[in-house]
């Protein structure tokens, strides 16, 4: 035998009798196995935990959003306002208004008498009836570019949707009624009033002269 095979040998000899002295026992086996069982367990106990936790959350997080959903749409189902009846000879427009044939039909709608103009200051080409939200009256006169708008409804909220600022405002008083005329330079573009519990508005574009317009309202109120 050479002497590097003598060498080889002495080493694996050597090694042999480290690793017998290594060797370990089985308490020691034992011991290392259930540490290494416990802490999986230990992992796999937390990893469950922290995924019981986030889905707890997230459902309790989904139950209350369900919870608002519902309490509006109860809320909004129990203050919603009750719709009016359909009209029986009306139209009603896209804007929510409903348009009868004449003032005879128009008034039967509000409840209160609603009669037409009978003093204009042309003659109308078209006429519209109609009734808002609210229980407001309007009839529309027109021809051409000329056009008188007259409102009536309950109460004393100026009604005329005019909310322009003019620079000639005055009053006069017919009988037991104090008229408002509203316009600029020689036209008046809007005359207001109340009468029996009522407001009254008419709007004219353009503007009406102070005749024109007294020559209306002699028609609508009586005479002092």
């Amino acid at each position: 035998m050479i002497l590097s095979e003598r060498m080889d040998a002495a080493s694996d000899i050597k090694y042999n009798r480290v690793m017998e002295r290594v060797t370990m026992t089985e308490e020691m086996r034992m011991r290392v196995m259930n540490r290494l069982q416990n802490a999986d367990l230990s992992a796999r106990s937390s990893f469950r935990k922290t995924l019981f936790l986030n889905h707890t959350r997230y459902l309790a997080v989904a139950a209350c959003l369900v919870l608002a959903v519902v309490g509006v749409m109860l809320f909004m189902r129990h203050h919603a306002a009750v719709p009016e009846p359909l009209p029986q000879d009306g139209v009603i427009t896209p804007w929510g208004s409903v348009v009868y044939h004449d003032a005879e039909a128009l008034s039967d709608a509000v409840g209160f008498d609603v009669a037409d103009l009978t003093q204009l200051p042309f003659e109308p080409t078209e006429t519209s009836y109609q009734k808002y939200d609210g229980g407001m009256a309007e009839i529309n006169y027109q021809n051409g570019e000329q056009r008188i708008s007259f409102r009536k409804s309950k109460g004393t909220e100026d009604n005329s949707g005019d909310y322009n600022e003019y620079e000639n405002v005055f009053q006069k008083v017919r009988g037991d009624v104090n008229i408002t005329f509203e316009g600029s330079g020689e036209e008046i573009a809007k005359v207001t009033f109340m009468c029996d519990g009522y407001f009254i508005s008419l709007t004219a574009s353009p503007g009406l002269t102070q005749q024109q317009w007294n020559d209306i309202l002699n028609a609508m109120l009586p005479q002092s």
